[in-house]
C-alpha cells in the first residue's frame, strides 16, 4: 500500500483483517458488525502512514487491522471514504 509507514510492510499488511468501521467507542471499535476491544497502546495510522487517534476514526472508514493473541486490535490502518 503506497504511503503506509515503513513499519508496516505490504507483506505484513496483507495479513491484516479488512472491514468497514460500523461503530467507535472509547475502548472498542465495531468493524463489519463485530465489536473489537482496542489495546491501550494501539497504533492507528491513516492510509498515508500518519498517526491518528481513535476519536479520528469514523463510521464507514475502511479498516485493516491486526489482532493480538487476546483478540484485541493492536494495530489499525484506516482509509477514510472518498
Amino acid at each position: 500500500v503506497p504511503g503506509v509507514s515503513a513499519e508496516i510492510s505490504p507483506a505484513m499488511l496483507a495479513t491484516f483483517k479488512v472491514g468497514t468501521v460500523t461503530s467507535v467507542g472509547s475502548t472498542s471499535v465495531g468493524i463489519s458488525g463485530v465489536e473489537y476491544r482496542i489495546k491501550v497502546n494501539v497504533e492507528i495510522l491513516d492510509h498515508k502512514g500518519s498517526e491518528m487517534k481513535l476519536a479520528e476514526v469514523h463510521v464507514r472508514c475502511e479498516a485493516r487491522f491486526h489482532l493480538d493473541k487476546n483478540s484485541e486490535i493492536d494495530m489499525m490502518v484506516v482509509r477514510r471514504p472518498q
